[in-house]
Protein backbone atom coordinates (compact mmCIF):
# COMPACT_ATOMS: atom_id res chain seq x y z
CA UNK A 1 0.00 0.00 0.00
CA UNK A 2 1.35 3.37 -0.99
CA UNK A 3 1.65 6.20 1.51
CA UNK A 4 -0.78 8.35 -0.52
CA UNK A 5 -3.43 5.60 -0.32
CA UNK A 6 -2.88 5.23 3.43
CA UNK A 7 -3.12 8.99 3.85
CA UNK A 8 -6.40 9.09 1.90
CA UNK A 9 -7.86 6.25 4.01
CA UNK A 10 -6.91 8.01 7.25
CA UNK A 11 -8.46 11.29 6.05
CA UNK A 12 -11.70 9.57 5.11
CA UNK A 13 -11.97 7.71 8.41
CA UNK A 14 -11.21 10.84 10.42
CA UNK A 15 -13.82 12.76 8.42
CA UNK A 16 -16.43 10.07 9.10
CA UNK A 17 -15.69 9.99 12.83
CA UNK A 18 -15.91 13.77 13.10
CA UNK A 19 -19.20 13.87 11.20
CA UNK A 20 -20.70 11.21 13.49
CA UNK A 21 -19.56 13.07 16.60
CA UNK A 22 -20.94 16.37 15.31
CA UNK A 23 -24.29 14.72 14.57
CA UNK A 24 -24.45 13.37 18.13
CA UNK A 25 -23.50 16.74 19.63
CA UNK A 26 -26.12 18.57 17.56
CA UNK A 27 -28.83 16.04 18.43
CA UNK A 28 -28.02 16.37 22.15
CA UNK A 29 -28.17 20.15 21.88
CA UNK A 30 -31.57 19.99 20.17
CA UNK A 31 -33.06 17.44 22.57
CA UNK A 32 -31.88 19.05 25.81
CA UNK A 33 -34.33 21.43 27.51
CA UNK A 34 -33.41 25.03 26.98
CA UNK A 35 -33.66 27.71 29.58
CA UNK A 36 -34.80 31.04 28.21
CA UNK A 37 -32.28 33.85 28.38
CA UNK A 38 -33.66 37.11 29.71
CA UNK A 39 -31.73 40.31 29.30
CA UNK A 40 -32.41 43.22 31.59
CA UNK A 41 -31.20 46.65 30.55
CA UNK A 42 -28.58 48.18 32.83
CA UNK A 43 -28.70 51.87 33.65
CA UNK A 44 -25.70 53.82 32.35
CA UNK A 45 -22.93 54.40 34.85
CA UNK A 46 -22.58 58.08 33.99
CA UNK A 47 -25.84 59.42 32.66
CA UNK A 48 -25.44 61.90 29.83
CA UNK A 49 -25.38 65.57 30.77
CA UNK A 50 -28.59 67.42 30.12
CA UNK A 51 -28.12 71.22 30.13
CA UNK A 52 -31.39 71.80 31.99
CA UNK A 53 -30.36 69.68 35.00
CA UNK A 54 -28.29 72.36 36.70
CA UNK A 55 -28.97 75.97 35.68
CA UNK A 56 -25.76 77.21 37.41
CA UNK A 57 -23.51 74.86 35.47
CA UNK A 58 -21.45 76.30 32.66
CA UNK A 59 -19.43 73.87 30.56
CA UNK A 60 -15.66 74.45 30.64
CA UNK A 61 -14.14 76.33 27.76
CA UNK A 62 -12.24 74.02 25.47
CA UNK A 63 -10.24 76.70 23.71
CA UNK A 64 -7.70 78.81 25.54
CA UNK A 65 -5.83 81.74 24.08
CA UNK A 66 -2.28 80.80 23.09
CA UNK A 67 -0.77 82.97 25.81
CA UNK A 68 -2.80 81.23 28.53
CA UNK A 69 -1.93 77.85 27.07
CA UNK A 70 1.76 78.71 27.14
CA UNK A 71 1.49 79.82 30.76
CA UNK A 72 -0.26 76.59 31.72
CA UNK A 73 2.43 74.45 30.06
CA UNK A 74 5.17 76.62 31.52
CA UNK A 75 3.76 76.16 35.03
CA UNK A 76 3.53 72.41 34.53
CA UNK A 77 7.14 72.23 33.37
CA UNK A 78 8.36 74.39 36.25
CA UNK A 79 6.57 72.21 38.79
CA UNK A 80 8.05 69.11 37.21
CA UNK A 81 11.51 70.63 37.20
CA UNK A 82 11.22 71.54 40.89
CA UNK A 83 10.09 68.07 41.91
CA UNK A 84 12.22 65.88 39.66
CA UNK A 85 15.81 66.52 40.70
CA UNK A 86 18.51 64.89 42.77
CA UNK A 87 18.62 67.38 45.63
CA UNK A 88 17.65 64.74 48.19
CA UNK A 89 20.19 62.25 46.86
CA UNK A 90 23.14 61.70 49.15
CA UNK A 91 24.78 58.74 47.42
CA UNK A 92 28.23 58.47 45.97
CA UNK A 93 27.92 58.12 42.23
CA UNK A 94 31.24 58.26 40.45
CA UNK A 95 30.88 57.80 36.71
CA UNK A 96 33.71 55.95 35.03
CA UNK A 97 35.42 57.99 32.31
CA UNK A 98 35.24 56.52 28.85
CA UNK A 99 31.71 55.09 29.11
CA UNK A 100 29.95 54.82 25.78
CA UNK A 101 26.28 55.06 26.71
CA UNK A 102 25.27 55.84 23.12
CA UNK A 103 26.34 52.42 21.89
CA UNK A 104 25.10 50.63 25.00
CA UNK A 105 28.44 49.94 26.65
CA UNK A 106 28.11 50.57 30.36
CA UNK A 107 30.70 49.82 33.01
CA UNK A 108 30.41 46.70 35.10
CA UNK A 109 29.22 46.84 38.65
CA UNK A 110 26.03 47.12 40.60
CA UNK A 111 23.88 49.81 42.15
CA UNK A 112 23.20 49.68 45.85
CA UNK A 113 19.51 49.54 46.82
CA UNK A 114 20.04 52.44 49.20
CA UNK A 115 21.08 54.58 46.22
CA UNK A 116 17.87 53.71 44.39
CA UNK A 117 15.70 54.37 47.44
CA UNK A 118 17.45 57.71 47.98
CA UNK A 119 16.55 58.73 44.43
CA UNK A 120 12.94 57.61 44.79
CA UNK A 121 12.46 59.16 48.23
Amino acid sequence: MKSSQLKRLIKESVREVIQEELKEILLEALKSPKQPIYESPQPPINPPFVPGDNPNFTPPSTSLPKQNLREVYSNILEDTQKEMNTNGYSGDFNPTPGMDTVNGQLPGGSVNLSQISALLG
